[in-house]
């Protein structure tokens, strides 16, 4: 999804990485989501990423450590990443984010943007 303008030259940005990750004897790529400050200065950019991810595809399992979505590849991959966001009129201070599970559901999950911004903007 694009940055979300905080002022005219601070974004936060949401992002994803991969993580390789060794389950059950196998190796494999964890997707998560996570969130970033960009910064625009005479049309240079930097961005500062925090480590810790927002979301994982743990945050997608039931009460009893089973996933709600059976991956698409299970062998090779837990996927959790953005399909795209946004903030409503209704509620100004949110942000809803799309996220695709496994490869095949995108459920809505809703964030506080002051949360968000935590360790990221002063």
């Amino acid at each position: 999804m694009p940055p979300i303008w905080i002022n005219p030259t601070e974004a936060l940005f949401i992002v994803h990485g991969i993580s390789l990750q060794k389950i059950a004897g196998k190796e494999k790529y964890i997707y998560n989501i996570g969130r970033a400050k960009l910064t625009r200065q005479n049309n240079n950019y930097q961005v500062k990423i925090i480590p810790d991810p927002i979301l994982t595809p743990d945050d997608f399992l039931d009460k009893n450590g089973v996933p709600l979505v059976e991956e698409l590849h299970p062998d090779l991959r837990r996927v959790v990443y953005s399909c795209g966001g946004v903030i409503k009129k209704q509620t100004p201070n949110r942000l809803s984010l799309y996220v695709n599970v496994g490869d095949r559901t995108t459920f809505e999950v809703e964030f506080s943007l002051k949360e968000l911004k935590k360790g990221l903007f002063s």
